[in-house]
């Protein structure tokens, strides 16, 4: 088995995510993916949690 993650800016655009269908077309053998928030996002539930904390 195969562990593959792919990062934010992996997933950032649709042009970026056929990549990732490509490479994970590619593989033979089992994987197991891995798949980080979409860009942005983290950074996003951060800004909500901050503004939560500060009421």
């Amino acid at each position: 088995m195969k562990v593959l993650k792919f990062g934010g800016t992996s997933v950032a655009d649709s042009r970026s995510i056929d990549k990732v269908i490509s490479i994970l077309k590619s593989n033979d053998e089992p994987l197991f993916i891995v798949v980080s928030a979409l860009s942005g996002i983290t950074n996003l539930l951060q800004k909500c949690l901050n503004k939560m904390g500060n009421q």
